[in-house]
């Protein structure tokens, strides 16, 4: 969930609101595949509810819970994925198409400003986790402390999710 609270905490009210009205809830039961290697994406997706899984070579790198952000590197870097993402229980997500948020962005610079912003610190936040995991073994790295800037966002950013899964029916 403080995935989520980052980007979120960038957004404005108007940006929850376009996010709301470009996405599509999509339902998904277990062991679909979301994201395969290989094929571009149309989509990056929000975890609403249930649980996902990042699998490369059959091997699972990283289970992914609600407020998780999933294809956003294929959306910034406009390559195809290099991982498999996989329905691990019954889950909702959120779909954002590719082709609304370039609108977006291609309209509205502030927009833009807050979508990389916010997406930049949640990949600094993915490779965070994952030298934790390296430096301290299976366990998910989390800092000692909370950065205060952190915190000013995170009650707003808290009531926009819960908004969207209010309107999207997840959690």
């Amino acid at each position: 969930m403080r995935r989520v609270l980052h980007i979120f905490s960038e957004f404005t009210d108007a940006d929850i609101a376009f996010i709301a009205s470009a996405g599509r809830a999509q339902d998904l039961a277990a062991e679909t595949v979301l994201i395969e290697p290989g094929t571009p994406l149309e989509a990056v997706h929000i975890v609403l509810s249930g649980a996902l899984r990042v699998e490369v070579d059959d091997v699972v790198i990283r289970p992914l819970y609600v407020g998780e952000v999933v294809g956003e590197l294929s959306y910034l870097d406009r390559r195809p994925p290099s991982a498999r993402v996989v329905v691990s229980e019954p889950s909702r997500l959120l779909a954002i198409p590719r082709s609304a948020l370039d609108a977006k962005i291609a309209e509205d610079s502030g927009f833009a400003a807050r979508l990389y912003k916010s997406l930049g610190m949640f990949l600094a936040m993915r490779l965070r986790d994952v030298r934790g995991t390296l430096a301290y073994g299976d366990v998910e790295y989390e800092p000692d402390e909370l950065d205060l800037d952190e915190l000013d966002g995170a009650d707003k950013a808290a009531r926009q999710f819960a908004w969207i899964i209010e309107q999207f029916g997840g959690g």
